[in-house]
């Protein structure tokens, strides 16, 4: 179902709905971490949120599939 999704979104709407909801997908970031998100928090393994919701930074470890998906981005 997701892959539906996804594929709808790459063919029918702008590449930067579907980059940020893939990247929300991989990642559980919030949108709108994902939004705001800089390349300097981007590191190999995992992305450091430094505002996140809570208040507190986090670090947000990636999959081998995340950091395909995020190196694609670059």
């Amino acid at each position: 179902m997701l892959e539906k999704i996804f594929t709808a979104f790459k063919q029918y709407s702008n590449s930067e709905l579907y980059e940020i909801s893939n990247l929300s997908l991989l990642t559980s970031m919030r949108r709108s971490e994902v939004i705001t998100l800089k390349k300097d928090q981007v590191k190999e393994n995992y992305i450091q949120l430094i505002h996140a919701k809570s208040g507190k930074p986090r670090k947000i470890y990636l999959t081998k599939e995340a950091q395909e998906y995020i190196a694609t981005l670059k």
